[in-house]
């Protein structure tokens, strides 16, 4: 018991820091950028597991002068993710950071900020299930079955 509950404690703690690590990154993204329109230039893709694809798209800012600023993979890039977030030739409103150069859309920004809020989601629930298993929750509260439905169906 104390085994498993030193187990959850351990995962719940590491959920919780690498969500919070995560959604900080994001939220300092955002504190440190200006909203911007973005243009989708090309989308990359890349094979992942089981014949799937994982996309990951290349913007840049919609001015009227070219070239125009790029944040692709030769800055970093953006993360890959599936179902693909846009297409090629999309305008999506989005952020930019003039310090980095580094564009993200407000799509990609929110599914990372809703990942990451899980994962912390996750964290605590885990360390709530160990407190419940260090005071002994399954043994106050025991599920067993009963036996009058089948003696019902049997008499």
């Amino acid at each position: 018991m104390i085994k498993k509950s030193l187990t959850l404690i351990l995962f719940g703690t590491l959920f919780l820091v690498i969500g919070h690590f995560f959604a900080t990154a994001d939220k300092r993204f955002i504190a440190n950028s200006d909203p911007a329109t973005l243009i989708v230039l090309r989308v990359e893709a890349q094979a992942i597991d089981h014949g799937k694809t994982a996309y990951r798209p290349v913007y840049a800012l919609q001015t009227k002068s070219k070239p125009r600023p790029e944040y692709g993979p030769e800055y970093g890039g953006g993360p890959y993710s599936s179902p693909m977030p846009h297409k090629a030739g999309d305008i999506v409103s989005g952020r930019y950071n003039p310090k980095t150069g580094e564009m993200r859309s407000d799509t990609m920004t929110q599914q990372g900020n809703r990942m990451w809020f899980w994962a912390q989601i996750l964290g605590a629930l885990c360390i709530l299930q160990a407190i419940a298993l260090w005071f002994g929750f399954p043994s106050i509260i025991t599920v067993t079955s009963s036996d009058r439905r089948r003696g019902w169906l049997q008499g």
